[in-house]
């Protein structure tokens, strides 16, 4: 072997744009038989991850964030969680004997929609600095958060009364503070911007339910 050290050339292994999007679509069925499987557990924690919009979110902006282009983040987001509907609608149909209906259309709609929306922007916010991509990753994080399950412990940290029946899951709050903290605390370029868009995070919990029921209602017509 001649030459020296510095000369030598490293591999790197990635998929093509085919394979990699079959293989988009293959973990999203793989994963929607998974969350459907999970829902019928009988184990609440192991149920809630796949009922809630944490660990989707996660899996969407990982895809974002690690595509080497825009066009290949929002495709690859984009089959991923199609493959993840219709795997799980149809487990649920013709396994279990649960009809899907309207649900599996309205996923399949986000799926063309707001997931690539989410993959792009989350691809164009890591490779950029400032206030701008700042407010789009705290949207994306707050996203994360939105379904309450953290409130209950925030109430009870600021003395705040709560029925006795309100649900108490900690682990998928865990799970949703794991995944905000992930979307404005890591992937930030630099800290600068990974400071803003963790106090962002928090006037965006105040917009980010309204963006959701505008895009339910979108996706319901």
């Amino acid at each position: 072997m001649t030459g020296h050290p510095e000369q030598t050339h490293h591999r790197t292994f990635a998929l093509g744009p085919v394979p990699a999007l079959i293989a988009a679509a293959v973990l999203g069925g793989l994963a929607g038989v998974a969350a459907k499987l999970t829902d019928e557990s009988g184990i609440g924690w192991l149920s809630d991850l796949g009922t809630f919009l944490a660990i989707w979110v996660l899996v969407i902006v990982v895809i974002g964030w690690k595509a080497r282009t825009v066009g290949a983040a929002a495709l690859r987001a984009a089959v991923f969680v199609v493959g993840l509907s219709l795997a799980y609608y149809a487990f649920s149909t013709f396994v279990l004997g649960f009809p899907g209906g309207a649900l599996v259309q309205r996923w399949a709609i986000l799926a063309v929609t707001a997931v690539p929306l989410m993959a792009a922007a989350t691809w164009w916010a890591s490779r950029r600095s400032g206030p701008l991509p700042a407010v789009v990753l705290g949207v994306i994080a707050a996203i994360a958060i939105a379904d309450g399950n953290v409130l209950p412990f925030w109430y009870a940290v600021i003395g705040d009364p709560l029925p006795e029946e309100f649900p108490y899951r900690p682990i998928q709050a865990a799970v949703e503070i794991g995944t905000a903290l992930v979307v404005a605390g890591l992937v930030p370029r630099d800290w600068a911007t990974r400071a803003m868009a963790l106090v962002l995070v928090f006037p965006a919990l105040w917009l980010v339910p309204e963006l959701i029921s505008i895009a339910m209602r979108l996706v319901s017509v």
